[in-house]
């Protein structure tokens, strides 16, 4: 494990090494590769604490591309807990009227799937890392189909027309699943008023073991299902999004994890400046009865983001989570993209 971890951080910088040579002055992007990422540095505390924690968030995404071939790697810090910190390593066809996948990646479900508007950093809409202050959680925290992500898999992904894209795939384990099936479909369109709505579907055979949600205990059971939609309306400088997630374990065994998420929020722009308020609801009490405690939990999370430059921008969030355990938190960071 340590000499795969070691090789895993050696790729890492590699990457980082090839994304600052390649942007710096009077260098250019190699033919047809692309570099993409984040970096967050900052904090998130509960607000009882007496020292702020540290807290970092990272992506970093390279791309190669010829003739209708591809590859693409990346790395985040959301993957660490699944596969240390890999989420994609895969090749790519173009077929024409979309690409074949084949490799390790995410569901189709969650590429595709539309999120809540946010001007933080927290990412709100995939393991909202507010939720790793919780004791003890049983947080469903991404609100797309995502149980059966960084997996190996063959997938297909349509190439998006002007109102519709869609996808489907298939995927296995490392021990911990058998097979699982997913897909999804988004549509888009609008002119004064836009709109986007996703919705995604998945099921999973045997999974004994699987870390689905970060936040969450690993699911055993028969089969795991799960259905996700996602809706975004756009107005001017408003946006607002709802979201909705239902999971259902058969025949499971030890703590439960499935259950329902759902949320509504809307964001605001103005100049260089952004703001946002979401509402969330997670509860893993839905399907069968919680002896456990902290099953159920909202959060109400507020952020504001000031965009400095095309690269870096200053955000901070204040939310409460309510549940069996309670809190205030907080978080100030700097983002820089490339």
């Amino acid at each position: 494990m340590m000499k795969i971890k070691k090789f895993l951080a050696i790729k890492m910088l590699t990457l980082v090494s090839m994304t600052i040579i390649s942007s710096a002055p009077g260098m250019s992007v190699v033919d047809n590769m692309s570099f993409s990422g984040y970096g967050t540095a900052g904090n998130i505390s509960k607000t009882n604490n007496v020292r702020p924690e540290l807290a970092f968030d990272w992506m970093g995404r390279a791309q190669y591309y010829k003739d209708r071939f591809g590859t693409v790697l990346s790395f985040n810090q959301v993957s660490e807990r699944r596969s240390g910190y890999l989420q994609d390593l895969f090749l790519f066809f173009d077929v024409g009227s979309g690409r074949i996948e084949v490799g390790h990646t995410n569901s189709v479900g969650q590429k595709l799937g539309v999120g809540l508007p946010d001007a933080g950093g927290l990412r709100i809409n995939q393991s909202m890392m507010a939720y790793g202050l919780i004791d003890n959680p049983n947080v469903i925290a991404t609100p797309s189909v995502n149980s059966s992500a960084n997996k190996p898999r063959v997938a297909y992904v349509a190439r998006p027309s002007d109102f519709l894209q869609y996808g489907f795939g298939a995927a296995t384990g490392y021990g911990d699943m058998d097979f699982g099936a997913d897909a999804g479909i988004r549509l888009r369109g609008g002119e004064a008023v836009k709109y986007g709505l996703s919705f995604g579907v998945s099921h999973i055979i045997n999974p004994d073991g699987l870390l689905a949600e970060i936040y969450a205990p690993r699911v055993t059971a028969d089969s795991r299902s799960e259905g996700a939609l996602g809706i975004n309306i756009q107005y001017n400088s408003w946006s607002i999004g709802l979201v909705g997630k239902a999971i259902y374990d058969y025949n499971p065994a030890g703590r439960p994890s499935d259950g329902i998420m759902y949320g509504a929020g809307g964001a605001y722009e103005f100049l260089s400046w952004r703001a946002s308020l979401n509402v969330l609801r997670s509860d893993t009490a839905v399907w069968r009865d919680c002896d456990y405690g902290g099953c159920a939990n909202t959060t109400v999370l507020t952020s504001v983001q000031n965009k400095l430059d095309e690269i870096v921008d200053l955000w901070a969030s204040f939310g409460r989570v309510i549940g069996d355990e309670s809190f205030n938190f907080w978080s100030v960071s700097l983002r820089a993209k490339f």
